[in-house]
């Protein structure tokens, strides 16, 4: 996906600007976006490990932004140290259509023997 919880919520506000963050990346997030080019103006968190963590924030602190915006479920704020503000989006799934994620994979799994019944959906 070429963005996520964080860009959705901000592209609906009126007069903001999302800023690529592209420019202000360090070598291990430009890494990640020579490998997934269609990224653009979101910087995804790949990981958690300290040298990655590390990654984010000197790239979020480069960047020259008024504030920032996260979506991912970590709390960014508490792992890594930002010379900004953070403001954090959540989320929740919600089924959008029939015949749901739950009864998907159900039919998925009996398709081939792994259900309870094969074929049918308790």
């Amino acid at each position: 996906m070429g963005y996520g919880a964080g860009y959705q919520a901000v592209k609906e506000i009126e007069n903001i600007t999302i800023v690529d963050p592209r420019p202000y990346t360090v070598p291990e997030i430009a890494a990640v976006y020579a490998k997934f080019p269609h990224l653009t103006k979101i910087l995804p968190a790949m990981g958690y490990f300290p040298v990655q963590l590390q990654a984010l924030a000197d790239t979020l602190n480069a960047a020259e932004v008024d504030v920032v915006v996260s979506g991912t479920p970590s709390d960014l704020g508490r792992l890594i140290p930002l010379n900004k503000p953070l403001v954090r989006v959540f989320y929740d799934y919600a089924e959008a259509e029939e015949p749901g994620l739950g009864k998907a994979v159900d039919l998925f799994l009996a398709r081939r023997g792994l259900g309870s019944k094969a074929g049918e959906i308790s």
